[in-house]
């Protein structure tokens, strides 16, 4: 194990709505995970495409902006103004840039001030449903207007699940009706209906978009159950799991071979179940891979199903990085392991990324009104 000693880097939180193993002594000379992850962080990270990670988009209802922002620079690197009361849904990032959906209210959102925080209030009713697909320097690239095609009932906050890596696959699912729609071809298709339903709380098209990972709970007049599973988009056949009911489910990436499904803490509580549902997307078989504790909240999966990495809050100035084997002969072998000090207490670890090479990965960190970078280097 060793421990590495990280810089901070102090980005202001901005009051906007964001949608969105071995043992090494210490001693005074930086270790070489030091000199690399600083190394990295001041060159800022760059995907195979050139273009920085740490992005976010943000909305701003006060001046009616939508806003990219480079969280580890703290600035706002573009921006575009809304149109009259719009209010943006969710949005979803996709390979070469964001696909967000915006309603169009009778009326203008309506933002108040309450304790410091600002409190969105949406239209009352919506008269248009529109997503606008943006590149990665939020310049609009289409955008699809949906009104008269999709049902009424699927044009509403929360039921836009997923979209395509490629931006041209859209799925919406509001509990007992599933649908998507192809920019392509025009057309929507219904996958479920209340004759057949699946709750799917979130869902991910596999790469080749020929296949649907979900997860939802569903209350079979009982108990209310988690379930998951892999939906053949062409044959519509359902492969279905269910999982002890106290799994949250949190959100799903997909691999080249796995479809992994992360937790969430529990309510009222700062433990989580330990384990990750994956989903091999050839054969449909469902594994488990057991972690430590909330390592189960924060994990990533590398693109090539090699590996993954999780990260855990061990202190409130302490944190720890692992990497573990998912190949069929070392599945669930940690192959490395960091420890970071920090000097300010950790609130929270935001989010881990990846760089195209799955070999750096660079974790924000929330402390304190400030975000923090640290870069974990895989072994292999």
């Amino acid at each position: 194990m060793r421990i590495t000693t990280i810089m901070t880097v102090l980005i202001g939180i901005v009051m906007l709505l964001l949608v969105s193993c071995e043992q090494s002594p210490t001693n005074n000379h930086q270790p070489e995970a030091f000199q690399q992850q600083k190394e990295v962080t001041e060159t800022s990270i760059k995907a195979e495409d050139d273009t920085p990670l740490f992005m976010e988009i943000k909305v701003d209802y006060v001046t009616n902006e939508l806003m990219l922002y480079d969280r580890l620079n703290n600035k706002q690197v573009q921006s575009v103004a809304l149109e009259p009361h719009t209010y943006v849904g969710s949005m979803k990032r996709i390979d070469e840039g964001y696909v967000i959906e915006m309603f169009a209210g009778n009326e203008p959102t309506q933002v108040q001030r309450k304790s410091g925080m600002e409190i969105v209030y949406p239209p009352s009713t919506w008269q248009g449903l529109t997503y606008h697909i943006y590149d990665e320097q939020l310049k609009l690239v289409d955008e699809i207007e949906v009104t008269n095609l999709l049902p009424e009932s699927m044009q509403n906050i929360n039921n836009f699940k997923a979209v395509s890596k490629t931006g041209d696959i859209f799925l919406w699912s509001n509990g007992w009706e599933t649908y998507t729609y192809e920019i392509g071809t025009q057309q929507i298709e219904q996958l479920s209906d209340e004759s057949h339903p699946l709750s799917w709380d979130k869902a991910a098209f596999t790469h080749d978009n020929k296949g649907i990972v979900f997860f939802g709970k569903k209350d079979d007049g009982n108990e209310v159950k988690f379930h998951y599973g892999f939906m053949d988009r062409s044959s519509k056949k359902v492969t279905l799991y269910e999982d002890d009911p106290q799994f949250q489910g949190n959100n799903i990436q997909i691999s080249d071979y796995y479809a992994i499904i992360t937790d969430d803490v529990y309510i009222n509580s700062e433990q989580s179940s330990g384990k990750l549902l994956l989903l091999e997307l050839e054969s449909g078989k469902s594994v488990t891979l057991q972690v430590d504790d909330t390592e189960s909240t924060t994990a990533v999966i590398s693109s090539d199903s090699e590996f993954v990495i999780a990260a855990k809050i061990l202190s409130d100035n302490q944190l720890r990085v692992r990497q573990y084997q998912i190949n069929e002969k070392q599945f669930g072998k940690i192959v490395k392991e960091e420890i970071y000090d920090v000097e300010n207490s950790i609130g929270k670890i935001i989010e881990i990324n990846s760089d195209a090479n799955n070999k750096y990965y660079p974790l924000i960190i929330e402390q304190s009104g400030t975000y923090q970078s640290v870069v974990f280097v895989s072994e292999g």
